[in-house]
């Protein structure tokens, strides 16, 4: 019985690791998956209850650009329209249309007359007919019209447009002026006489400019001065012009410097004045140092040099219809401008023949010109 026991008691105790090991695998992953859904049940409850906010969308960048279209659907069809024409595919497409051969209506009628015969009254060609080995009887297929038929065919002659980029300098010259400066005082303010010469209304700007101002206030009653005791808005200006007044006595004559500066854009006049090109952008080309010594006056300028760039067409002499006037038969029937002013770009229009074809033979449609083998038929050539 004690030999019995003891297996038993080591296989018991065996196996209570593998057992307590499982169930603490099994608690763990309960608690991850609690602790995860209390994770996500408060941001669900915090984003159903926070009022909407655009910061809060994921790669939400603002008004887009296409929102313009929400209260005018119809301008997304005139700017597709507009831009069209600039577009590389829609141009391949266009050109093919409009250099397709086009055929009169009545030409393609005898191109197809003989099947519109046969396509009436079938029966008269294939009644009694059956699929065998031998020769059967034939029935003649209705002749062609016999008549030659003509095309409409375009090409274009002209000149072809590129692009390219021209550039051209623009340079700022600095020059510097001695000029005599005058220093006068004026009376401004309201009770002042009008036909004072101190009256600051005789010193006007751009010619003078005011440098200094000192309010009035006497107001003294034993020397009977009231100036600005009422009003209050009197005062002496300090002005400095650049010409001398008329009847006023400057308190000071002085000498300074003054710099004048002008973009040099002479070399960009032709480029300008090209009505194939179109400016683009315009680059600082020299900047350092920004002060410089002018006529020996130190002048400060941020830019003193520019390239400036034109996008500009250039127009080659081509055309594609030497195929047409090489052709016997094609004649020419009327020329139209299809762009530029003057016209740069015509299209002619040329009355071309079908070339010709071998004569008709006679064509019948006969029973036991066929045979098959297993299902696939084959004709027997006569």
């Amino acid at each position: 019985m004690k030999r019995l026991l003891l297996p038993l008691l080591c296989l018991a105790c065996a196996s209570v690791p593998t057992s307590v090991s499982a169930q603490t695998t099994t608690d763990a992953a309960k608690a991850d998956g609690k602790a995860f859904g209390r994770d996500r049940a408060a941001a669900a409850q915090s984003a159903a209850t926070t009022d909407p906010d655009a910061n809060r969308v994921p790669n939400f960048g603002g008004v887009p650009n296409q929102s313009g279209y929400f209260d005018d659907p119809d301008r997304m069809a005139r700017e597709a329209a507009s831009q069209a024409t600039a577009n590389t595919g829609y141009r391949t497409m266009r050109d093919s249309m409009d250099r397709r051969a086009q055929f009169a209506p009545q030409d393609l009628d005898a191109v197809v007359a003989r099947s519109n015969v046969i396509n009436d009254d079938p029966l008269s060609y294939t009644s009694g007919m059956s699929i065998s080995g031998s020769q059967g009887r034939c029935v003649p297929l209705p002749p062609g019209t016999g008549t030659a038929a003509r095309y409409m065919a375009t090409c274009n002659v002209g000149f072809t447009a590129t692009q390219e980029t021209r550039t051209c300098p623009v340079t700022l010259n600095a020059t510097i002026e001695q000029r005599q400066v005058y220093g006068y005082y004026c009376v401004g303010g309201s009770g002042v006489d009008p036909a004072s010469i101190y009256n600051c209304n005789r010193y006007p700007a751009p010619q003078c400019t005011v440098t200094q101002s000192y309010p009035i206030n006497l107001c003294d009653s034993y020397l009977g001065i009231y100036w600005g005791c009422n009003s209050g808005d009197l005062r002496v200006d300090l002005v400095s012009c650049t010409a001398p007044v008329d009847g006023a006595t400057p308190y000071s004559v002085t000498g300074e410097n003054v710099v004048t500066t002008s973009r040099d854009e002479s070399q960009c006049a032709g480029l300008a004045a090209d009505n194939s090109c179109q400016q683009d952008t315009e680059t600082c080309t020299d900047s350092d140092p920004v002060t410089r010594i002018v006529d020996g006056i130190a002048v400060t300028q941020p830019c003193w040099a520019w390239s400036r760039s034109y996008t500009c067409a250039q127009f080659t002499e081509a055309q594609d219809c030497q195929t047409l006037e090489s052709t016997p038969g094609c004649s020419l029937v009327r020329e139209d401008c299809l762009s530029g002013e003057p016209c740069r770009t015509w299209e002619r229009v040329y009355d071309c023949p079908v070339p010709d074809q071998p004569a008709d033979t006679s064509q019948f449609i006969c029973d036991g010109d066929v045979y098959c083998i297993d299902g696939s038929c084959e004709t027997i050539e006569r």
